[in-house]
């Protein structure tokens, strides 16, 4: 692999750090923002930290490996509704804030360091779509800046009306 391949691996793993950073930033969020939904229809911010990490989970133990193996995978191996949904129920059901910051973390960072040993040029399909683990993890990347944009938009406008 050239220079050129390696530091886009590298800085998309850094980027995959982002999100550990964030959640520190979360823990001063007072409680009852934590639990309330960003908008109408929305989820918590406590929601959408169990969200992310149960996606984590999901890329980790079930994904990658058909990943490392460049397989044909299908669009998705699990009911992403009924994840969405046990997450949320997970994020409210009475969990210490800074508990499931702490699993969140824990989830990413778990991620990251099995991520290191790993051919990230390693191509795989899903669907009809060819993409490179890297590829892969720098959507994910984006789908974490998504989130964070919300969060922080609403964390603004909370802020905003006090």
């Amino acid at each position: 692999m050239n220079s050129q391949g390696r530091d886009r691996m590298n800085s998309t793993l850094q980027s995959y750090h982002n999100w550990i950073d964030y959640l520190d930033q979360l823990r001063e969020v007072d409680q009852a923002i934590w639990l309330k939904p960003i908008a109408e229809g929305k989820w918590s911010v406590a929601a959408i930290v169990a969200h992310i990490m149960w996606w984590d989970r999901y890329f980790l133990e079930i994904r990658l490996e058909g990943m490392i193996k460049g397989e044909q995978l299908p669009r998705s191996q699990v009911d992403a509704q009924a994840m969405n949904q046990a997450a949320e129920q997970y994020a409210h059901s009475g969990i210490a804030k800074d508990t499931l910051i702490d699993e969140a973390k824990q989830q990413r960072l778990g991620l990251i360091q099995y991520l290191t040993d790993v051919q990230l040029n390693t191509q795989f399909h899903i669907g009809e779509r060819t993409m490179t683990i890297c590829d892969y993890i720098i959507g994910q990347c984006e789908h974490d800046t998504h989130h964070m944009d919300q969060i922080q938009q609403f964390l603004v406008q909370t802020t905003n009306s006090h």
